[in-house]
């Protein structure tokens, strides 16, 4: 036992693995800094967008609008206790449907980018949030969790692609971590205010119109963020094109030059 702790001691405290734990330690810093790299914030002004949109659609308005469904159906006795389980359960089944369906549709319409899926589905669920007080019989409230259910799941799937296509796949695990937190305070808050509305108004229609604005201003942002970076992409791509092609012409005087030199001298 004293022969097994000295060797181990000694290996321990070796030059070799001194130098393996600096360095190991050196990539952790490394990795963890890149990881709360919040830099993207500041530096560039179409996260800082994006960060927003998640806060007010995926947070506030999505987890607010979720707990509101099944109170509202309580308040005007759409449902009974028994229809009311079947509705949460309706929710998750139509949730967890949702977050297969990015895959196939943006695979059939090619035209579509995530980034746009994502802005359509944030404008789309607070549409529906608008519409949704109108529904008066269990069978269209219904349908209308079974959309949002659905649309809720999609946008939990492409939050992490829509970093992916804007950004690049390098940023993905620092744009995640910086929306996340986004994403749980928004969660903290929409509840919150959801309760507030109904103590201030004694109604649970106008926790689901202000959710809905929520929703479709965040997926407004979303669609015009992304016309303005592709126009931002498309004017530095013909830069560099316009680039390359004046350094091609300048490159063909020379040559030319350097041959009639050369015909000079061998004549």
């Amino acid at each position: 036992m004293t022969t097994d702790s000295d060797t181990s001691a000694n290996e321990s405290d070796s030059p070799g693995r001194h130098g393996n734990t600096e360095s190991n330690s050196l990539q952790n810093k490394k990795m963890l800094c890149g990881i709360c790299d919040l830099s993207l914030l500041s530096r560039n002004p179409v996260f800082l967008v994006y960060a927003f949109a998640v806060f007010l659609g995926s947070g506030m308005a999505f987890t607010a609008v979720a707990a509101l469904l099944f109170l509202r159906a309580e308040s005007k006795e759409l449902s009974s206790s028994r229809d009311l389980s079947f509705l949460i359960s309706m929710y998750g089944v139509f949730n967890m449907l949702g977050r297969l369906l990015p895959v196939p549709i943006l695979y059939l319409i090619p035209a579509l980018t995530s980034v746009r899926l994502y802005g359509i589905a944030l404008f789309f669920a607070g549409v529906i949030s608008f519409l949704s007080v109108f529904a008066n019989s269990f069978a269209v409230y219904g349908v209308v969790t079974a959309i949002l259910g659905n649309i809720i799941g999609l946008t939990s799937t492409l939050l992490a692609q829509v970093i992916k296509d804007l950004f690049g796949p390098s940023l993905v695990t620092a744009g995640v971590a910086i929306t996340t937190p986004f994403l749980a305070v928004g969660a903290i808050l929409g509840p919150t205010f959801a309760g507030l509305i109904y103590d201030l108004t004694s109604s649970y229609d106008n926790s689901f119109h202000f959710f809905g604005a929520c929703s479709v201003t965040a997926g407004s942002f979303v669609v015009i963020m992304e016309s303005y970076f592709n126009k931002r992409r498309r004017k530095s791509r013909q830069s560099d094109e316009l680039y390359h092609s004046e350094e091609e012409v300048e490159m063909v005087p020379m040559e030319k030059s350097r041959n009639l030199t050369h015909y000079k001298m061998n004549m």
